[in-house]
């Protein structure tokens, strides 16, 4: 199957965990926060970093090495809401009410008479556009002023006295407002002051603390098949991604409409009902079957984190060997044990998340060879990982499964039967952080990165 594409994408964003908050709103995991149905264009674009291995004659490239993927879903709308705004700013989103009121700004050109200004209701109307309201309350809580123009800018300043109560302006009713200086009959004077509202008015508040948060995305859009020239409908699906808080729009007069573009790094995350297997992005293309499809019930739960499949690996017993083998030996035989023990007194290890610390002072660390001659001899450092398995067997370590060997290499240093020992080069990776990987059937995949910090 071939396919073209040319039509744009409805994108919904829904909260990436339970209680996740916007604005004012607490949503449930993959409960809809907000939808573009107007988008003008969205571009996915992957980026990764290539290095290569070179020589030889006329020094050609030999290996290639690829990393450091990025993946980028950009969305431009033609239009904004204020739940749009809150989620591509991080900012809060308060809707007014009685007992939350807003204080909203306005000028209203008049002219003056007997020493006052009248405020009308029709005025109001055009200020706020709001074409069928039926009252208005000018605030007494913030002075107000009014100023007089002329062809060169602004002429003369004035204070208006401060009213005792809030001043209401309604249909034949209009607000009058005493000006504190004598001012002729007649003259035209901008009045600058504000209105207290309540369910009009949605405030979108953007604080300096505030950036775009994670969000589950799906796109929907119609790919169009070669051989038929019917539309298929396809779906994008990115488990998490990061919205970038930059924005940029235009209050112009002229040239085209301003745009808002909605740019995500997706990062690697579980699709609904996949919590076996991380990924960026999950393209569904929808084509007529060539059989009649079975019927099959849906056994995932979204509600649950990891849907059909037990917890994670609890490795919080992870620690360093603290009684070293007596018989430990080097490749050719010779007894280490008493520098291994050494090394294994001078370090302190910690196991945060996903990381395991070793803190040492890497200089001081004593340098052995290792058992096996082609590891040859470092500033060794042990570990006593804990899977939180009651045994290793069918657990596989960066892929290569652990074997009884693996149990009883752990028990000549204390380790139980779900423990396993790794050895680490404390002078290596005082440079270059190591990762490792825990998998198992049924389990999803663990990454843990090992740092050594030289103190």
């Amino acid at each position: 199957m071939k396919f073209g594409v040319r039509e744009i994408c409805d994108v919904t964003f829904k909260a990436a965990a339970n209680n996740q908050k916007v604005g004012n709103k607490v949503f449930k995991k993959y409960q809809p926060v907000f939808m573009i149905d107007t988008a003008k264009t969205s571009n996915l674009e992957q980026a990764s970093t290539t290095v290569y291995a070179q020589g030889g004659r006329g020094y050609s490239r030999l290996i290639a090495w690829e990393g450091e993927k990025t993946m980028t879903f950009t969305v431009e709308d033609a239009l904004m809401s204020p739940m749009g705004l809150a989620v591509l700013s991080g900012a809060g989103l308060i809707k007014h009410d009685m007992n939350n009121s807003a204080r909203v700004h306005v000028t209203v050109q008049t002219s003056v008479s007997g020493n006052k200004v009248s405020i009308d209701l029709d005025s109001l109307r055009e200020e706020t556009g709001l074409a069928t309201a039926t009252k208005f309350l000018i605030c007494n809580k913030i002075p107000m002023y009014a100023t007089t123009f002329a062809n060169d800018g602004a002429t003369g300043f004035y204070s208006i006295e401060t009213p005792a109560e809030a001043v209401e302006v309604a249909e034949g009713a209009p607000g009058e407002l005493t000006l504190s200086e004598t001012v002729a009959d007649g003259t035209v004077v901008v009045v600058d002051f504000y209105l207290v509202m309540t369910n009009s008015v949605t405030t979108v508040e953007i604080g300096p603390e505030d950036f775009g948060g994670y969000y589950y995305v799906e796109a929907q859009t119609l790919f169009r098949d070669e051989a038929t020239g019917k539309d298929l409908a396809a779906s994008l699906t990115f488990p998490k991604v990061k919205i970038q808080s930059g924005f940029t729009f235009t209050m112009a007069a002229s040239g085209d409409p301003s745009t808002f573009t909605f740019t995500m790094d997706a990062f690697p995350g579980y699709a609904l009902c996949k919590p076996e297997k991380k990924t960026m992005c999950d393209i569904q293309i929808i084509r007529a079957a060539e059989a009649e499809e079975d019927d099959v019930d849906c056994k995932c739960d979204p509600e649950q984190d990891t849907p059909s499949f037990p917890e994670t690996w609890d490795m919080a017993g992870t620690r360093k060997i603290a009684t070293v083998n007596p018989d430990q030996k080097d490749a050719s035989g010779v007894n280490v044990s008493a520098k291994a023990q050494a090394n294994q007194d001078a370090v302190t290890v910690s196991f945060i998340g996903d990381d395991i610390d070793i803190k040492a002072d890497v200089d001081a660390l004593n340098e052995y060879g290792s058992g096996v001659a082609s590891q040859g001899t470092h500033k060794w450092v042990g570990l006593v990982v804990n899977t939180g398995e009651d045994s290793i067997i069918g657990v596989k370590y960066n892929n290569q499964e652990l074997t009884q060997a693996d149990v009883d290499e752990a028990a000549t240093v204390g380790g139980g039967a779900g423990e396993f020992v790794l050895w680490i080069k404390a002078d290596e990776v005082v440079t270059t952080p190591k990762t490792f990987t825990l998998s198992k059937e049924g389990k999803k995949v663990r990454t843990i990165t090992i740092n050594v910090e030289d103190i």
